[in-house]
């Protein structure tokens, strides 16, 4: 990884945008080897393993991003977006859209990043991110250079009249999510009982193969966006993002997880063997998150409690975060922050595959501490009858 000289402060809409995607294609050029320049950003995962990405794209020969004329559906950006100040230094007729993230040959590369007459006035269009590389590349004929489509990138909007892509939360990703991302557009219903499609815009590429023999088309190259919270749930599936055909992924991703887990004993509570019991954290970004029950470290992180370290002085002093997602009555519980706007945010609460959101924390606490006691009934059911009727009637009140 490198990191670049020329930095900018990027603002949403503005030039700064695309003077920032523009840097970044002069520094990578830089490296004469660099053949194909993909853009990503942090909250973007791969959907195919990075050897058949770059056999794609060297198959391919094209640069993944709409450079040919923008249809009826999108007369509202060519007409709206248009820079008067571009008249006589532009051509509408070369007036192009296409999403942000794309992957470029360097040919293109080389020619978007040369100084225009039009660069300035291209600096007071709006969105001029989704406008100015593709329309430079228009602007030389090689439109059919191009795929004339936005699939390198999949993203998710609640609806068509959507401004921004929803971001995958950790309870909307499971394993058909993934097993789904090659099928075109396939619907699905998440585990929180959403529908989601991998596949509204496919590239139309397709993957030779390592011998060249195959033609596995290939939809997307990456998906966005996907939330801090959705790390375990995507590291989880990982197998279904980096295998390919012959070549399955089984390398350990949780291999980083066994340095942070850690414990403390209660030297006032014995176990069965009369040794102080253990409390187990996980230790992440300056912050102790416990784990209520150990075999919790082995269902979602994967970790080994015998793994665990004793928490140290500085590590005492950590503040807490949520604890780590617990299982009750075979239930993933959780709580996750969803619809924020400035200081504003929404709690809810995963339980049975669903979303339920909450008013308040101590809501979610009441329902938290509900589940907790409807787990322990179930228990006290088997081994007396009446008591078990008694616990029974409080969970379903």
């Amino acid at each position: 990884m490198q990191q670049i000289d020329n930095t900018v402060e990027v603002h949403y809409g503005g030039w700064t945008f695309t003077q920032a995607m523009l840097n970044l294609l002069e520094t990578a050029l830089e490296d004469k080897e660099n053949q194909f320049f993909c853009f990503l950003s942090d909250s973007c995962i791969p959907l195919i393993p990075f050897p058949q990405w770059k056999r794609t794209l060297q198959h391919s020969g094209k640069s993944v991003i709409n450079s040919c004329p923008m249809s009826i559906a999108d007369g509202s950006e060519r007409d709206t977006r248009w820079n008067p100040k571009m008249d006589g230094l532009f051509k509408r007729d070369h007036w192009r859209k296409s999403s942000s993230w794309s992957a470029l040959t360097r040919k293109h590369a080389e020619l978007v990043t040369k100084p225009y007459d039009f660069t300035e006035a291209f600096k007071h269009a709006r969105i001029s991110d989704e406008h100015y590389i593709p329309s430079v590349i228009a602007y030389h004929g090689l439109d059919n250079e191009t795929t004339c489509n936005d699939g390198y990138m999949y993203v998710y909007r609640e609806s068509l009249a959507a401004a921004h892509p929803s971001f995958h939360t950790s309870d909307m990703i499971n394993a058909e999510l993934f097993e789904k991302k090659f099928k075109g557009t396939h619907t699905l219903v998440t585990s929180a009982g959403e529908s989601r499609t991998f596949g509204s815009k496919c590239t139309g590429l397709s993957d030779p193969g390592p011998d060249g023999n195959r033609d596995t088309p290939v939809c997307h190259f990456a998906a966005r966006k996907f939330s801090p919270h959705s790390r375990d749930g995507v590291l989880h599936n990982l197998k279904y993002l980096l295998s390919e055909p012959d070549y399955p992924y089984d390398r350990d991703p949780w291999i980083g997880r066994r340095g942070n887990l850690r414990y403390m004993e209660d030297p006032l509570v014995l176990d069965k063997e009369s040794k102080p019991t253990r409390r187990y954290y996980y230790v992440e970004l300056g912050r102790r998150r416990e784990i209520i029950r150990p075999q919790t470290a082995k269902d979602l992180l994967m970790v080994d409690p015998s793994y665990a370290t004793p928490v140290s002085p500085e590590e005492e002093k950590m503040p807490f975060s949520f604890d780590v997602p617990d299982l009750i009555a075979g239930d993933w519980v959780n709580v996750n922050f969803r619809g924020t706007s400035g200081l504003s945010r929404t709690i809810y609460y995963i339980a049975k595959g669903q979303r339920h959101a909450c008013p308040d924390f101590e809501t979610f606490i009441g329902v938290y501490c509900r589940n907790v006691l409807c787990a322990v009934c179930s228990v006290l059911c088997a081994v007396c009858c009446v008591l078990g009727a008694v616990c029974c009637v409080i969970c379903d009140a």
